[in-house]
């Protein structure tokens, strides 16, 4: 379970530095539309200390529960979150930022359901995750995974043998594995153990491949 953590939280860390980049520039241009909301997002944003950054965000989202940085805030939250271990939080948060499916682009979709399918499977023996609800929730999120894995563009490092190829193939395993659990757990088998794909889970070529094609046709939240 130890090493199941620290390769998923390896994971988080590799395929969001491209993101963070890109989610930067927009929220910059948004800041000056809305000065208040921006200033009052910044500091959680920015922060660096997990716990605080955590406590931060949560105060934003009260506070502003309507706001245009709210999928940011979320973004921030469930990779937060997930930096501290804290799995049902991550899930929780990961799911509230899918729900903005109309603004968000495919890499930062497919990566929030890369970090879902790592949370779950290293806190699936969470009694909070052990729940029909919870079952089916992780059962539609793999699915969807492995649906946004099919419609990726496959450029020639992804076809031929290589770490693209690689790295695909291990995230269908990752959601794969997912699903397998999600539905021992909905005929009611206990799961006394979580097992990821049994490779380093390594993504961030695939989705730093994909968060270049979406910078060439950029979306405006």
């Amino acid at each position: 379970m130890r090493q199941l953590k620290l390769i998923a939280m390896a994971v988080v860390a590799s395929v969001t530095a491209c993101g963070a980049r890109q989610i930067a520039a927009q929220v910059q241009q948004q800041g000056t539309d809305r000065p208040a909301e921006y200033n009052a997002y910044q500091p959680a944003h920015n922060q660096a200390r997990a716990q605080l950054k955590a406590k931060l965000l949560e105060e934003f989202i009260t506070t502003y529960p309507s706001s245009d940085f709210l999928p940011d805030a979320y973004r921030d939250a469930y990779l937060t979150y997930f930096s501290l271990g804290d799995y049902p939080e991550t899930v929780e948060y990961a799911d509230k930022f899918l729900v903005f499916q109309a603004r968000i682009n495919s890499a930062d979709r497919l990566e929030a359901l890369i970090t879902r399918a790592e949370a779950f499977l290293a806190g699936c023996v969470d009694a909070v995750l052990q729940t029909p609800e919870a079952y089916g929730s992780a059962r539609t999120a793999s699915k969807e995974g492995l649906e946004a894995l099919g419609q990726l563009p496959k450029p020639p490092d992804c076809v031929r043998p290589g770490p693209c190829r690689s790295e695909r193939e291990r995230i269908q395993s990752l959601f794969n594995s997912v699903a397998r659990i999600t539905e021992s757990g909905l005929k009611g088998e206990t799961v006394d153990s979580c097992k990821g794909p049994g490779s380093p889970a390594m993504f961030n070529h695939v989705i730093d491949t994909l968060k270049e094609q979406e910078r060439q046709t950029p979306q405006i939240r």
